[in-house]
């Protein structure tokens, strides 16, 4: 008896081998997998998110016009507070210190002047009245010696001569007369004479001329990097004209972008993990300070995945001084409370 073979077709030998292939029972699984991580990604919890380090940058200003003489400082040199940035110089300030400093010395010297002549006028009017005074009190003397010589021929009663008196009362009125007059000049001496308001006035005149040429030296406002600088040596440059930027030389701050389905479990005030994306060594503790108030798109690097799209709310959190990150370095936050 023979035995019939019947032929089967080729597709239908093609569906066989892929069912019994062992290779597509591995790739199965990791394909569902992969599904259920991407799913995850999108729509799970957030454990963690990204961010970076933010420096605080401050703009450095002058506050008047001037010629900038001299620029000490470079693009990304650190500078101590108080370290000259930039020296400028202002045509006609050393002639006004100059002007004003001769002026209050001529002013201070007329001041000078009117007092010796006043203790001049004084000392001579002493001497008036001392040589007044003596020649009155002889003659007054010489008419007592008289009248007393003449009593004691009459016998007459012991008595004042009418020459004597009247010599007495003109002394008298000498006295009272020189006395008005040095009083007058000494009440001009301790009376404030109106030139120290012109003084004061040329003394005001150089210290703010002064100020102002201080103020030609712009100083760093606090320690920090040089972000920036934006004028040269020789520039003519007008008040309130930024030279430059300077940033903290650790930042302060961490902005970090956490997908709009998560907000809800951040709030200010919660403690937060922040370390370094690729030094995981590096990491510190911070503080929410505050959260955006409006969703914007994650940029690419700080996405689960970064081809695709997603949205977010900026979060500030705070982070002690002297850490180690750099400046825009990528950070990976952990909240307390997510998993």
């Amino acid at each position: 008896m023979k035995t019939t073979l019947i032929p089967v077709a080729a597709t239908d030998m093609d569906k066989i081998k892929i069912r019994l292939n062992p290779l597509y029972w591995v790739l199965i699984p990791l394909l569902l997998a992969g599904i259920w991580k991407l799913n995850q990604a999108m729509t799970g919890y957030q454990s963690e998110f990204l961010g970076f380090a933010e420096n605080k940058q401050s703009d450095i200003n002058t506050d008047q016009d001037m010629e900038v003489k001299k620029v000490w400082v470079t693009h990304g040199q650190s500078v101590r507070k108080g370290d000259t940035l930039i020296s400028g110089i202002k045509p006609g300030l050393d002639e006004e210190i100059l002007q004003a400093t001769l002026t209050r010395e001529g002013l201070a010297a007329k001041i000078t002047k009117e007092r010796q002549e006043l203790n001049a006028e004084i000392s001579r009017l002493q001497n008036e009245l001392e040589t007044k005074e003596s020649s009155l009190q002889a003659k007054i003397d010489a008419a007592r010696s008289e009248s007393s010589f003449f009593r004691s021929l009459t016998g007459a009663q012991q008595g004042i001569s009418d020459e004597a008196a009247h010599l007495e009362k003109e002394l008298s009125e000498v006295r009272a007369s020189y006395s008005k007059l040095i009083h007058k000049y000494r009440e001009q001496l301790n009376t404030p004479n109106p030139v120290f308001s012109q003084i004061r006035q040329e003394d005001a005149k150089k210290e703010f001329a002064v100020n102002q040429k201080k103020r030609l030296f712009v100083t760093a406002p606090f320690d920090g990097i040089m972000a920036n600088v934006n004028v040269r040596e020789g520039e003519s440059i007008r008040s309130f004209t930024t030279i430059g930027s300077m940033y903290e030389p650790t930042p302060p701050l961490v902005i970090g972008y956490i997908n709009e389905k998560h907000n809800t479990h951040l709030s200010v005030g919660d403690s937060v993990s922040v370390s370094s994306l690729y030094h995981p060594d590096k990491s510190i503790k911070g503080i929410i300070v505050t959260k955006g108030q409006r969703i914007i798109e994650i940029p690419e690097k700080f996405r689960k995945l970064a081809d695709v799209k997603t949205y977010g709310v900026e979060v500030y959190i705070k982070i002690s001084p002297g850490n180690a990150f750099l400046q825009k370095e990528v950070l990976k936050i952990r909240p307390k409370g997510l998993s």
